[in-house]
């Protein structure tokens, strides 16, 4: 919508009304409020923009690493979490914050040390991802 400011007339209040159901069935839901903070932050800066984006991203964060500590079972939905860290980076890069940026990027390495995208940003910034602790994924 950002890019395309005629398309939110008619696919702002679909977003919406898309976020306000989310919201209702998964409000403590950490996949529900790290999509929530993504369309803030691809959205309208009038609709909060980056700090509401990160503030909802942070928001995510805490309820994943909540997640994490419970027992999964084979149903139990486990995406997201590298993801949310790597956006809250990012968010951290544009505002402004790259001490910020490497701690959140150095963060994604440490629940996924696969991440590329998280590496080459933390090389981008001068930090060897040598110095990343490269643990097992939680299961």
């Amino acid at each position: 919508m950002a890019r395309h400011p005629a398309q939110a007339l008619w696919l702002g209040p679909v977003y919406i009304r898309r976020r306000q159901r989310a919201l209702q069935a998964g409000a403590d839901n950490p996949r529900v409020a790290y999509l929530v903070g993504m369309g803030y932050a691809r959205g309208a800066a009038r609709q909060g923009g980056k700090a509401k984006a990160l503030d909802a991203l942070l928001r995510a964060e805490r309820l994943f690493a909540a997640e994490r500590l419970q027992p999964a079972s084979r149903l139990t939905p486990r995406w997201g979490y590298d993801h949310c860290l790597m956006f809250i980076a990012d968010l951290c890069l544009e505002l402004g914050r790259p001490g910020e940026a490497a701690r959140y990027w150095r963060k994604t390495l440490d629940v996924n040390p696969r991440n590329e995208l998280a590496r080459q940003r933390l090389q981008a910034l001068g930090r060897r991802p040598a110095e990343v602790p490269a643990r097992v994924i939680r299961k």
